[in-house]
């Protein structure tokens, strides 16, 4: 990017705003280095960026909307349904599938899709409850299935 067109206060400031971004990419690079050699599950349950991937298994938890919901579905969810959770394949990308009584709900969209996902392959069950409905969005708690 080509700086010296931007006036001496706006370049200061993307330059600073660079060097910013740049310091935190690299101590995030590196303290997930770190926890993935040491085995720990780094700074308490949070982490970086969100901490989804530093969350154990057992005990992610997140609510979130259902993303693209089936209208014919969503109209007969009540407060406190449990929704099933699975992984389908389409075109070779494993998505993740909110169902009711077989019949699809929807997605989920939420930053911690990717490690439920990584869980859910690794052998963990999860749910989600339907915590509020409004207007055909739906509000869920994904949980983990406790044994």
């Amino acid at each position: 990017m080509n700086l010296s067109i931007f006036t001496p206060p706006l370049r200061d400031f993307f330059c600073h705003t660079l060097k910013i971004n740049t310091i935190l990419a690299y101590d995030y690079i590196n303290f997930n280095e770190r926890d993935d050699m040491s085995g720990s599950g780094g700074i308490g349950s949070g982490g970086w960026g969100g901490g989804s991937s530093a969350t154990p298994c057992e005990s992610l938890a997140f609510e979130t909307q259902l993303s693209s919901p089936k209208a014919n579905v969503i109209q007969r969810l009540t407060l406190g349904d449990v929704l099933e959770i699975e992984l389908k394949t389409v075109d070779e990308t494993i998505t993740i599938v909110i169902s009711f009584n077989g019949e699809v709900a929807g997605g989920l969209s939420s930053p911690d899709v990717q490690r439920l996902r990584e869980c859910i392959l690794s052998g963990h069950e999860y749910v989600a409850t339907v915590l509020s409905i409004n207007q055909g969005q739906v509000k869920v708690r994904v949980k983990a299935v406790t044994q």
